[in-house]
């Protein structure tokens, strides 16, 4: 690192500055919460998956549905439960536990719901990668 004539302080040199976390969102939506459909979520960046966030877009009703993701060799690695019971706008779903959470630049996942409910409703899903840069 440079300095500016007259400078009297100390300056770091690039061994001093360490990692810093960085955060991708990758934002998908599901067309309907309420019918069996996989989305494949391009992943632009290395790192780690640290956590999987939904939130429906309307009420659902008859039954819970199951949203997984997963790698694209169908390794698990996480899944929210959108309860059907008092379900409306705006219900966030989070899983921070994830699984098999390393992913490549260039690779894809899979974001599927089971279709296990009723009443058609999107779904927004956000998938957050955790990467390192200096």
């Amino acid at each position: 690192l440079n300095s500016l004539d007259g400078f009297t302080g100390t300056v770091a040199s690039t061994a001093d500055v360490a990692a810093v976390d960085s955060y991708y969102t990758l934002v998908h939506e599901i067309a309907d919460v309420s019918t069996a459909e996989t989305v494949y979520v391009p992943v632009p960046v290395s790192g780690t998956v640290v956590r999987l966030d939904t939130c429906l877009q309307a009420a659902i009703t008859t039954a819970d549905a199951t949203v997984t993701l997963v790698q694209d060799d169908d390794s698990a690695m996480a899944s929210v439960t959108v309860a059907q019971s008092g379900s409306a706008a705006g219900d966030v779903d989070t899983d921070s536990s994830i699984t098999n959470a390393a992913v490549t630049a260039g690779d894809y996942l899979k974001l599927a719901t089971d279709g296990g409910s009723t009443g058609s409703a999107k779904l927004l899903a956000t998938i957050t990668v955790q990467t390192d840069t200096v």
